[in-house]
């Protein structure tokens, strides 16, 4: 996916499996949804029926932690699952709330799995959406192209694998 859409990506290991998440924040912003965050991500979550734990998280930011008393900063703790990832995916948008200006009003940080970041980039109804789209209707094409030709000439394989170029999608 980082190479249609260019935002940071970090790898955690969750359970002995290494898994890799987006902030929701900056895919929010690189779609160019027109609504404000909050509301967006809660209404993809509804309607969508993402689940908190297996689809995404939910973490307070790293500099608001740093003000909790007694807080394990090398542990969040997510319905049993353990995480660090809040001081890798800071907010850039906490100054208000950091100074307390405009009220004490908290943000909360959403990371998202890789595979919800996906299917919420496609879902958006606007040009990056179709974007997004488009680009994983082509890796589908090209890998079923790679498929095809996999069935098509067994010869050219050894022991099931397919020599040469195979397409992956990364994202």
């Amino acid at each position: 996916m980082n190479e249609i859409i260019n935002i940071r990506v970090v790898q955690k290991s969750i359970d002995n499996e290494k898994k890799r998440f987006v902030n929701a924040r900056e895919l929010h912003k690189w779609l160019k949804a027109g609504r404000d965050f909050s509301n967006w991500i809660k209404d993809r979550i509804e309607k969508y029926d993402f689940m908190e734990g297996t689809d995404f998280f939910k973490v307070m930011p790293h500099k608001e932690l740093k003000q909790v008393k007694n807080f394990d900063f090398t542990i969040l703790r997510n319905q049993n699952k353990e995480l660090t990832l809040a001081k890798d995916f800071d907010s850039p948008n906490l100054a208000n709330q950091i100074l307390k200006q405009g009220g004490d009003v908290r943000s909360i940080e959403y990371i998202l799995t890789i595979d919800m970041a996906k299917e919420v980039a496609m879902l958006e109804n606007n040009d990056l959406g179709k974007k997004v789209r488009k680009y994983f209707i082509k890796t589908e094409e090209r890998f079923k192209q790679v498929m095809r030709a996999a069935f098509e000439n067994p010869n050219k394989h050894k022991d099931g694998f397919l020599f040469g170029a195979v397409c992956w999608v990364s994202i």
